[in-house]
């Protein structure tokens, strides 16, 4: 998950240099598409732009790869960012790799992203200029293991975030355990034992000794306030049902502490199964109830954590100065892939699956309704514990497919990372069921970021791929008619692997 605007965003800052990026939008479109023609040809998407606002007609059905042309420069689209129309593991060019599947996003200062590869087990790179390359990680599960980038394994990583000093930590689900990650990439382990699920002993002075059951999506503390200190870890410890946070020592070890939620108990046999506490009760934290927390992000002043939850089909907020739970956006509707759709109030809008969660500098929240195949944006009210409206922001609404083009119009399938660039107010989507990362914003933003994957020393493969492409652009029946849910590793169960 990206965060706050604190100078860690973008390359504008000094000391960097301009990035492919940069330097496309100091030129403009015109100037993007006279970089891209001799690559692509006469004739080509790029080869006539349309004063300045995108790509011009062609003999390609509009010569925009079979995108629709933009009605103007700032008309928010969805395009690929990165990812190949499968799943896989394959490095290189954006358009070119393969990811099984794309889900935590973490927005680097230069543009570049950390991806979370949940099923290949390992951390992505994408640089600024599209290449994809593992940064961490050894393509293998079994045994848990820390130690140097090739050597480390995770088991289904599903976020990570940044810490001050340059650090990584990822919530590494199936392993049960966090994880921090030099910028090297080697691995080690601050909390969690790397065992099986279905485990709960408490709050620990050391982190490593606790008992974690699938912690999924972090945020981390930028300042230090009454109620925490920087770089303190908030996560969502899912099949807990609680709310937690790793506290650092400063001697390397970090504390864990339960922010909200009932905590399980064990039965009359001390080594038999837990007791858990599921629900959706609000008031004082330590009794306030969750069911299945899954994406989690502070506000700006640090005070509210937002969580959305997959099994109950809201947004809550929880007040950390006060300690107190509330219902933020959204009707409890009970169950995985079992909420709803509606737009409107946010005391009366319908979620079906809101994984990860965002906030941008105008305190809109932004989350990914995995299960309907959307992503929504929460408008705030004068009351931080209420939001105000939900709307649709881009996606078809309860369909599923693989579509770029206006937002409106596009398409995601089972959409679960979501990550905003509050530099430019660019959104990259972890779109699960497509194995793709997805980026959305105004037109005139996003199409250079595009542009940039057409990479001189690849533009072969590129051209392949692009005539692959063409169908799933231009939306043919065959893509963008309703599917099946994902599977993946199999659909539907109690837990669908994510």
């Amino acid at each position: 998950m990206n965060k706050k605007d604190d100078g860690h965003h973008g390359g504008q800052n000094a000391g960097f240099s301009p990035t492919r990026r940069d330097l496309l939008k100091a030129a403009g479109g015109a100037g993007a598409a006279a970089v891209a023609a001799p690559l692509l040809g006469v004739g080509s998407a790029l080869a006539a732009p349309d004063n300045g606002q995108g790509p011009g007609s062609g003999p390609d059905g509009g010569g925009t790869f079979g995108f629709p042309r933009p009605s103007s420069a700032n008309q928010i689209w969805s395009v690929d960012y990165a990812g190949n129309l499968w799943p896989g593991l394959r490095n290189g060019p954006a358009l070119f790799a393969m990811f099984f599947p794309a889900t935590g996003i973490h927005v680097e200062e230069d543009g570049a992203l950390k991806v979370a590869d949940a099923r290949n087990s390992v951390i992505r790179n994408i640089s600024n200029l599209g290449d994809v390359t593992i940064f961490s990680g050894s393509v293998q599960q079994y045994p848990f293991k820390d130690g140097a980038a090739s050597v480390a394994t995770y088991n289904s990583p599903n976020d990570i975030a940044r810490l001050s000093n340059g650090d990584y930590v990822v919530g590494d689900r199936e392993n049960n355990a966090i994880r921090q990650v030099m910028p090297d990439g080697s691995v080690r382990t601050i909390a969690g034992q790397g065992n099986c699920k279905n485990r709960y002993n408490g709050d620990q002075a050391d982190a490593r000794d606790a008992r974690l059951n699938r912690p999924l999506t972090l945020d981390i503390a930028e300042q230090s306030t009454g109620w925490h200190v920087r770089d303190t870890v908030y996560f969502a410890d899912r099949d807990n049902f609680l709310i937690r946070r790793l506290v650092p020592n400063g001697d390397g070890t970090w504390a864990l502490e339960t922010v909200a939620g009932v905590p399980p108990t064990p039965g009359a046999d001390p080594c038999g199964p837990l007791t858990y506490y599921p629900g959706a009760d609000n008031g004082p934290a330590s009794q306030a109830t969750f069911r299945g927390p899954c994406g989690l992000v502070l506000s700006d002043d640090e005070r509210y954590l937002y969580v959305a939850e997959r099994d109950n089909n809201v947004v809550r907020v929880i007040d950390l100065m006060m300690g107190i739970v509330g219902t933020y956006a959204g009707v409890v509707m009970i169950g995985q892939g079992k909420g709803g759709y509606q737009d409107g109030p946010a005391d009366s809008a319908k979620f079906n699956g809101p994984s990860q969660i965002d906030i941008d500098g105008g305190r809109n929240l932004f989350l990914a309704d995995r299960f309907n195949h959307i992503i929504r944006k929460i408008k705030p009210s004068a009351d931080p514990m209420k939001g105000s409206l939900v709307q649709t922001y881009a996606g078809t609404p309860l369909e599923s497919g693989r579509r770029s083009g206006p937002a409106d119009e596009a398409q995601f399938y089972e959409p679960w990372g979501l990550a905003i660039d509050r530099n430019n107010g660019l959104i990259f989507i972890g779109d699960t069921g497509n194995s793709r990362v997805a980026v959305i914003g105004p037109f005139q933003e996003i199409w250079s970021d595009f542009v940039q994957r057409i990479n001189v020393a690849r533009i072969a493969e590129y051209q392949a791929l692009m005539a692959e492409y063409t169908d799933y652009y231009r939306g043919s029946p065959e893509r963008s008619r309703r599917r099946p849910p994902y599977t993946g590793e199999g659909r539907p169960t109690e837990d669908d692997g994510l």
